[in-house]
C-alpha cells in the first residue's frame, strides 16, 4: 500500500499535491504500522491469501508474523499427534514397495518440521485470483492446509474494531445511572436486551 503511494507522489505535477501526499503516506504510516506489532492484527496479515509476507510495511514484521504463525501451527500439530489414532491400519501384504512404508514409518517427524513445511508450501502458493474472499479461499483450501485454516478461523474472525462492544457499554450506562444504582444484574439484562431490540 504504502509502496502505491510513493508511486502516487512521483506523478504529482505541483509542489502542493506532492506535499500533501508526503502528510497523508506520513500519518497512515503513523497510524497503521504499528498494528504490524499486535499480535492479532499480524496474523490476520499472514492468514489473508491476497497479503501474506506483502501485506507489512516492515519486512521484520512480516518475519515475526510468519514465525508466531509457525509456533501457532506446530501447536495445532502437536496436540493432533498427542490424540491416539481413531483405527488403526490394517497390516499391508508383502509387495514390492513395502519398503517404502516401512521407510517412511521410520523417519523422525516432528510437529516443527511438519508446521515449517506447511508454512513453506501456504507463503509460496501464488493465487490465481487478487480478488480472492479470505473466508472462501480457507473455505475451498481446508483440507489442503488443515491446521492453517483452523488458524485462520480463530484469526480471520476477530472484530475490526471495538465499536459494538462500546455501544453497549454506553447502553447500560443509560440504564445505570445515580438514581437507579441497585438494580440486579438480571434486570439490567433484560433491560438492555429490550434497548437492542428497539
Amino acid at each position: 500500500m504504502f509502496m502505491a503511494w510513493d508511486g502516487l507522489k512521483s506523478k504529482m505535477r505541483t509542489p502542493i499535491g506532492s506535499e500533501a501526499c508526503s502528510f497523508i503516506m506520513n500519518r497512515l504510516k503513523s497510524r497503521l504500522l504499528r498494528y504490524e506489532t499486535r499480535t492479532v492484527p499480524r496474523l490476520a496479515t499472514m492468514l489473508d491469501p491476497r497479503f501474506k509476507k506483502e501485506g507489512f510495511g516492515n519486512p521484520a514484521n512480516a518475519q515475526q508474523a510468519s514465525a508466531a504463525l509457525e509456533n501457532e501451527v506446530t501447536s495445532l500439530i502437536n496436540v493432533d499427534e498427542s490424540e491416539p489414532p481413531m483405527e488403526e491400519q490394517p497390516k499391508q501384504s508383502d509387495n514390492v514397495l513395502k519398503f517404502l512404508s516401512d521407510r517412511i514409518q521410520q523417519k523422525q517427524r516432528t510437529g516443527r518440521s511438519d508446521a515449517i513445511i506447511t508454512m513453506r508450501q501456504y507463503i509460496e502458493q501464488q493465487n490465481s485470483e487478487q480478488d480472492i474472499d479470505p473466508l472462501e479461499y480457507w473455505k475451498i483450501n481446508s483440507q489442503q492446509f488443515k491446521h492453517i485454516a483452523r488458524c485462520a478461523s480463530k484469526y480471520l474472525c476477530v472484530l475490526a474494531s471495538s465499536t459494538e462492544s462500546e455501544r453497549t457499554f454506553s447502553k447500560a450506562g443509560e440504564i445505570i445511572g445515580n438514581r437507579r444504582t441497585r438494580l440486579k444484574s438480571k434486570n439490567v439484562d433484560t433491560l438492555q436486551q429490550e434497548l437492542v431490540a428497539t
